[in-house]
């Protein structure tokens, strides 16, 4: 399943990479997003949308229930130098 969400060519599991960036740059810029905003994105996956966010200069949190995710999406970030604080957690419940 993660395969189909890292893939950045098809709309599978998320939505492409240019979609995701332009998401993003859309949010960012329609609520005026800067280091003073924290963004929460539930079912946050494996942080593709986080990570667009934290680059965007914005405090962001990621839940997400599966653990296997967050595990990946906190490797990436910490790769990548970004600050983004990754919960597991149902947020269903």
């Amino acid at each position: 399943m993660r395969s189909f969400h890292l893939d950045e060519s098809i709309d599978v599991s998320s939505r492409n990479a240019p979609f995701i960036r332009e998401s993003v740059d859309w949010i960012v810029s329609h609520f005026g997003l800067s280091e003073a905003y924290s963004v929460a994105d539930f079912g946050c996956g494996p942080g593709l949308y986080t990570m667009q966010l934290a680059r965007n200069h914005t405090r962001v949190t990621g839940i997400d229930f599966s653990e296997r995710s967050i595990r990946y999406a906190n490797s990436v970030a910490k790769e990548s130098g970004l600050s983004i604080n990754y919960v597991h957690q149902n947020y269903a419940d």
